[in-house]
Protein backbone atom coordinates (compact mmCIF):
# COMPACT_ATOMS: atom_id res chain seq x y z
CA UNK A 1 0.00 0.00 0.00
CA UNK A 2 1.22 3.83 -0.76
CA UNK A 3 1.89 6.06 1.61
CA UNK A 4 -0.29 8.56 -0.03
CA UNK A 5 -3.22 5.82 -0.05
CA UNK A 6 -2.64 5.85 3.46
CA UNK A 7 -2.25 9.35 4.50
CA UNK A 8 -5.90 10.12 2.52
CA UNK A 9 -7.70 7.61 4.48
CA UNK A 10 -5.84 8.99 7.57
CA UNK A 11 -6.72 12.46 6.27
CA UNK A 12 -10.49 11.66 5.58
CA UNK A 13 -10.72 10.22 9.33
CA UNK A 14 -9.29 13.61 10.84
CA UNK A 15 -12.02 15.46 8.60
CA UNK A 16 -14.86 13.32 10.07
CA UNK A 17 -13.68 13.38 13.72
CA UNK A 18 -13.25 16.97 13.71
CA UNK A 19 -16.86 17.30 11.65
CA UNK A 20 -18.07 14.89 14.88
CA UNK A 21 -16.96 16.67 17.14
CA UNK A 22 -19.02 19.94 16.36
CA UNK A 23 -22.06 18.07 16.39
CA UNK A 24 -23.93 17.84 19.82
CA UNK A 25 -27.32 18.48 19.85
CA UNK A 26 -30.70 16.35 19.60
CA UNK A 27 -31.13 18.13 16.07
CA UNK A 28 -28.15 17.91 14.78
CA UNK A 29 -28.35 14.49 16.08
CA UNK A 30 -31.57 13.21 14.34
CA UNK A 31 -30.12 15.06 11.07
CA UNK A 32 -26.94 12.75 11.29
CA UNK A 33 -29.00 9.58 11.60
CA UNK A 34 -30.88 10.08 8.46
CA UNK A 35 -28.35 10.95 6.74
CA UNK A 36 -25.85 7.91 7.90
CA UNK A 37 -28.79 5.73 7.13
CA UNK A 38 -28.48 4.26 3.88
CA UNK A 39 -25.28 4.12 4.63
CA UNK A 40 -25.61 1.33 6.66
CA UNK A 41 -28.60 -0.19 5.14
CA UNK A 42 -31.61 1.34 6.40
CA UNK A 43 -32.67 3.77 3.46
CA UNK A 44 -35.02 2.35 0.87
CA UNK A 45 -32.31 2.84 -1.79
CA UNK A 46 -29.64 1.46 -0.18
CA UNK A 47 -26.05 3.07 -0.63
CA UNK A 48 -25.58 3.52 -3.93
CA UNK A 49 -22.08 5.29 -5.25
CA UNK A 50 -19.93 3.23 -2.35
CA UNK A 51 -19.11 0.12 -4.47
CA UNK A 52 -20.83 -3.27 -4.52
CA UNK A 53 -18.90 -5.08 -2.44
CA UNK A 54 -20.44 -2.57 0.37
CA UNK A 55 -24.02 -3.35 -0.32
CA UNK A 56 -23.32 -6.58 -0.21
CA UNK A 57 -22.30 -7.18 3.16
CA UNK A 58 -24.31 -7.45 5.94
CA UNK A 59 -26.17 -4.95 7.74
CA UNK A 60 -25.50 -5.91 10.65
CA UNK A 61 -21.51 -6.05 9.53
CA UNK A 62 -22.31 -2.65 8.09
CA UNK A 63 -23.15 -1.20 11.48
CA UNK A 64 -20.41 -2.48 13.22
CA UNK A 65 -17.38 -0.67 11.34
CA UNK A 66 -19.38 2.38 10.76
CA UNK A 67 -19.56 2.14 14.56
CA UNK A 68 -23.57 2.37 14.25
CA UNK A 69 -24.51 2.20 18.07
CA UNK A 70 -22.24 5.22 19.27
CA UNK A 71 -24.02 7.20 16.13
CA UNK A 72 -27.07 6.78 17.57
CA UNK A 73 -26.47 7.05 21.29
CA UNK A 74 -24.48 10.49 20.06
CA UNK A 75 -21.25 9.30 21.32
CA UNK A 76 -19.41 10.81 18.16
CA UNK A 77 -16.06 10.60 19.43
CA UNK A 78 -16.39 6.92 19.64
CA UNK A 79 -17.83 6.22 16.26
CA UNK A 80 -14.99 7.85 14.70
CA UNK A 81 -12.54 5.60 16.76
CA UNK A 82 -14.19 2.57 15.67
CA UNK A 83 -14.39 3.79 12.10
CA UNK A 84 -10.55 4.42 12.49
CA UNK A 85 -9.70 0.98 13.97
CA UNK A 86 -12.17 -0.41 10.60
CA UNK A 87 -10.66 1.31 7.50
CA UNK A 88 -7.98 -0.51 7.21
CA UNK A 89 -9.87 -3.98 7.90
CA UNK A 90 -13.05 -2.26 5.36
CA UNK A 91 -9.60 -2.06 2.35
CA UNK A 92 -9.23 -5.61 2.56
CA UNK A 93 -12.96 -6.87 2.43
CA UNK A 94 -13.77 -4.01 -0.15
CA UNK A 95 -10.64 -4.62 -2.06
CA UNK A 96 -9.49 -1.22 -2.44
CA UNK A 97 -7.76 1.99 -0.38
CA UNK A 98 -9.85 4.24 -2.78
CA UNK A 99 -13.47 2.64 -1.52
CA UNK A 100 -12.82 3.33 1.99
CA UNK A 101 -11.47 6.88 1.20
CA UNK A 102 -14.28 7.48 -0.54
CA UNK A 103 -17.10 5.94 2.04
CA UNK A 104 -14.80 8.03 4.81
CA UNK A 105 -15.49 10.96 3.04
CA UNK A 106 -19.14 10.68 2.39
CA UNK A 107 -20.01 10.14 6.14
CA UNK A 108 -17.85 12.65 6.55
CA UNK A 109 -19.74 15.09 4.44
CA UNK A 110 -22.94 13.83 6.06
CA UNK A 111 -22.17 14.81 9.31
CA UNK A 112 -20.73 18.48 8.20
CA UNK A 113 -24.17 18.55 6.20
CA UNK A 114 -26.00 17.44 9.44
CA UNK A 115 -24.60 20.61 11.72
CA UNK A 116 -24.84 23.11 9.55
CA UNK A 117 -28.62 22.48 8.82
CA UNK A 118 -29.31 23.54 11.98
CA UNK A 119 -27.22 26.06 13.76
CA UNK A 120 -28.88 26.82 16.47
CA UNK A 121 -31.90 24.74 17.69
CA UNK A 122 -35.24 26.41 17.55
CA UNK A 123 -37.65 25.69 19.69
CA UNK A 124 -41.75 26.31 18.27
CA UNK A 125 -44.35 26.27 21.62
CA UNK A 126 -48.00 26.93 19.18
CA UNK A 127 -50.25 29.51 21.88
CA UNK A 128 -52.70 26.47 22.50
CA UNK A 129 -49.80 24.31 24.04
CA UNK A 130 -49.69 26.96 26.65
CA UNK A 131 -53.48 26.95 27.03
CA UNK A 132 -53.34 23.39 27.61
CA UNK A 133 -50.86 23.88 30.22
CA UNK A 134 -53.07 26.43 32.07
CA UNK A 135 -56.31 24.95 32.30
CA UNK A 136 -57.97 26.71 29.12
CA UNK A 137 -58.78 23.48 26.92
CA UNK A 138 -62.17 22.52 26.76
CA UNK A 139 -62.28 20.32 23.57
CA UNK A 140 -63.27 17.39 25.36
CA UNK A 141 -64.12 16.27 29.20
CA UNK A 142 -60.84 14.32 29.18
CA UNK A 143 -58.89 17.05 27.77
CA UNK A 144 -60.42 19.30 30.15
CA UNK A 145 -60.22 17.39 33.23
CA UNK A 146 -56.53 16.86 32.01
CA UNK A 147 -55.95 20.39 31.61
CA UNK A 148 -57.19 21.82 34.58
CA UNK A 149 -55.09 19.20 36.88
CA UNK A 150 -51.89 20.31 35.47
CA UNK A 151 -52.80 24.28 35.92
CA UNK A 152 -53.41 22.90 39.62
CA UNK A 153 -49.90 21.56 39.96
CA UNK A 154 -48.56 24.98 38.39
CA UNK A 155 -50.68 26.76 40.90
CA UNK A 156 -48.89 24.59 43.87
CA UNK A 157 -45.64 26.46 42.79
CA UNK A 158 -46.98 29.39 42.51
CA UNK A 159 -47.42 29.99 38.98
CA UNK A 160 -50.53 31.73 37.43
CA UNK A 161 -52.31 31.93 34.19
CA UNK A 162 -50.87 35.89 33.99
CA UNK A 163 -47.86 37.20 31.51
CA UNK A 164 -45.70 36.38 34.15
CA UNK A 165 -46.63 33.05 34.39
CA UNK A 166 -47.06 32.10 30.52
CA UNK A 167 -43.70 33.28 30.15
CA UNK A 168 -41.89 31.47 33.00
CA UNK A 169 -43.20 28.56 31.50
CA UNK A 170 -42.11 29.24 28.22
CA UNK A 171 -39.30 29.86 28.47
CA UNK A 172 -38.65 26.90 30.54
CA UNK A 173 -39.57 24.68 27.99
CA UNK A 174 -37.67 26.92 25.42
CA UNK A 175 -34.43 26.23 27.57
CA UNK A 176 -35.42 22.30 27.86
CA UNK A 177 -35.49 22.23 23.70
CA UNK A 178 -31.78 23.93 23.76
CA UNK A 179 -30.76 21.78 26.41
CA UNK A 180 -28.02 18.88 24.93
CA UNK A 181 -27.70 16.97 28.15
CA UNK A 182 -31.46 16.06 28.90
CA UNK A 183 -32.95 13.68 26.39
CA UNK A 184 -34.64 10.13 27.83
CA UNK A 185 -35.65 8.95 25.01
CA UNK A 186 -35.49 9.39 20.80
CA UNK A 187 -38.61 8.15 18.68
CA UNK A 188 -38.72 7.33 15.16
CA UNK A 189 -42.10 6.40 13.35
CA UNK A 190 -42.94 6.52 9.81
CA UNK A 191 -40.12 9.30 9.25
CA UNK A 192 -41.15 11.57 12.36
CA UNK A 193 -38.28 12.10 15.30
CA UNK A 194 -39.75 12.57 18.63
CA UNK A 195 -37.44 13.90 21.38
CA UNK A 196 -38.72 13.24 24.82
CA UNK A 197 -37.27 15.47 27.28
CA UNK A 198 -37.29 16.16 30.94
CA UNK A 199 -36.55 19.43 33.02
CA UNK A 200 -37.31 21.69 35.94
CA UNK A 201 -39.36 24.17 36.31
CA UNK A 202 -38.85 26.81 39.15
CA UNK A 203 -41.61 28.56 40.56
CA UNK A 204 -42.34 30.95 43.78
CA UNK A 205 -43.03 28.04 45.77
CA UNK A 206 -41.66 25.20 44.53
CA UNK A 207 -40.55 22.87 41.67
CA UNK A 208 -41.97 20.63 39.16
CA UNK A 209 -40.00 18.26 37.01
CA UNK A 210 -41.99 18.49 33.44
CA UNK A 211 -41.48 15.40 30.51
CA UNK A 212 -41.68 17.71 26.99
CA UNK A 213 -41.93 15.98 23.74
CA UNK A 214 -41.07 17.65 20.81
CA UNK A 215 -41.13 16.45 16.84
CA UNK A 216 -38.04 17.44 14.68
CA UNK A 217 -38.57 19.45 11.95
CA UNK A 218 -36.50 21.26 9.41
CA UNK A 219 -37.83 24.13 11.33
CA UNK A 220 -36.38 23.23 14.83
CA UNK A 221 -38.32 21.48 17.51
CA UNK A 222 -41.93 21.47 17.50
CA UNK A 223 -43.31 21.03 20.86
CA UNK A 224 -46.26 18.33 20.55
CA UNK A 225 -47.32 18.06 24.78
CA UNK A 226 -46.07 18.36 28.15
CA UNK A 227 -46.59 16.17 31.14
CA UNK A 228 -45.99 17.82 34.62
CA UNK A 229 -44.84 15.99 37.43
CA UNK A 230 -44.75 16.87 41.55
CA UNK A 231 -47.27 18.68 43.27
Amino acid sequence: MLWEDIKGIWDAVQTLAKAAGNTDDGVSRSALRQALGPLVGLGPDGSPGVADAWLNLGRDQRQQYLGWDYWASGQYEKAVQRIGVSAFELIVTLGGVGVVAKLLKRIGTAVREAKNAIELVKSIIAPGKLDYIFGKVTSSPENMARSISMYKQLNAIGVFDNTAGRELVRQSLEAAAKSTDNIVKEEVRNGVTTLTKESLLAGPNGILKLQSFWEVTSDGLRLTSVIPFGK
